[in-house]
């Protein structure tokens, strides 16, 4: 809005005309479509004086939004990282399925076809949009991997026995057991992960059998094996 300390009373004259909402108006909405100097003529009708002033409306440009992702999600390829660039800050919507809807490179973990829309925030304050769909489809091999061994010494690479790259899986069981047959780690959270420990105290070097059944899209999921504990 394009205002002045002068009474409503007055004359007023906008120019140029283009992108406001009334050129004759005292307060008049502006939108020009780029950076505009505006001129307004104000005339007083009783005393019969005019002044004229400038004011500058500064257009900040549009940030250019791109939204990509590395691929579709089947029963072989259960997550899909999307990426977006152009912006400086972003949000994710839905944010349901996403690990963290705030960042520009998100890993969707989805059971079910879904339309993202990102919205990216340049430093000026402007913001646009661009959406992409994630394709789920029943189809490819069943993988589901798991590690056969962790090393949880705290270096931050293999630190931790878990499903968490298994994407949106349905827990029902996620065991695992010592030599003796004492369960160390139970837990129904795919984001969980035995990091060696039971009862806060470390468990020795050795193997241990896991049990994993899970459900997903695909179907049902069993795993049983040993992964082996190295310290």
């Amino acid at each position: 809005m394009l205002k002045s300390d002068n009474s409503e009373n007055y004359i007023y004259n906008w120019s140029p005309g283009d992108g406001l909402s009334d050129p004759s108006a005292p307060f008049p909405i502006a939108g020009p479509a780029a950076t505009t100097l505006y001129a307004v003529n104000i005339s007083d009708p009783v005393c019969g004086h005019d002044s004229s002033f400038e004011v500058s409306v500064t257009v900040n440009p549009i940030p250019e939004v791109l939204a990509q992702k590395a691929n579709d999600i089947d029963c072989a390829i259960t997550t899909s990282r999307l990426s977006a660039t152009g912006a400086v800050n972003y949000l994710w919507t839905p944010e349901e399925g996403l690990d963290n809807p705030r960042i520009p490179n998100p890993i969707a973990s989805i059971d079910s076809t879904t339309t993202f829309i990102v919205q990216g925030t340049a430093d000026n304050g402007c913001s646009a949009f661009d959406t992409l769909t994630v394709n789920v489809t029943a189809t490819g091999k069943n993988l589901f991997v798991v590690p056969n061994a962790f090393t949880p010494n705290g270096d931050g690479h293999n630190d931790c026995f878990g499903i968490r790259r298994w994407g949106d899986v349905r827990i029902e069981e996620f065991s695992v057991y010592n030599r003796w047959g004492g369960r160390v780690f139970s837990t129904r959270n795919p984001s969980d992960c035995w990091d060696g420990n039971y009862n806060g105290k470390p468990q020795e070097s050795g193997g241990y059998v896991y049990i994993i059944r899970a459900w997903f899209f695909c179907g049902e999921i069993t795993r049983k094996g040993v992964v082996m504990l190295v310290r």
